[in-house]
């Protein structure tokens, strides 16, 4: 619902990544502060919550972070490849962080 919130209000101080709180902030600083939202009532959601996949994943948002991110790469790796830090590091980690900077 913040990626509305931002599209709704760009570059105002209700957008939750503005460009006008700095580059680090706009760029990944958003993901470490947790700013409370005045207007996202105001945000159309009845779609999102009506959507049983976007419950789903909205419910286990950090099992589902946690399995597909951290232990599924460092299993493969480990069962795989035959090295569990290879498989947590180029699996997981480091696609992580070059996702984020890429966004």
């Amino acid at each position: 619902m913040r990626h509305r919130l931002h599209h709704r209000y760009t570059d105002t101080e209700s957008d939750p990544y503005s460009a006008a709180n700095g580059l680090f902030f706009s760029h990944v600083g958003w993901i470490f502060y947790k700013t409370k939202y005045p207007k996202l009532p105001l945000v159309q959601k009845e779609d999102l919550c009506g959507d049983p996949v976007v419950v789903f994943q909205h419910r286990w948002f950090l099992e589902l972070a946690f399995l597909t991110c951290v232990a599924l790469p460092t299993a493969i790796g480990h069962f795989w490849l035959g090295g569990a830090w290879e498989g947590f590091l180029y699996g997981g980690i480091i696609p992580r962080v070059m996702i984020w900077h890429c966004t």
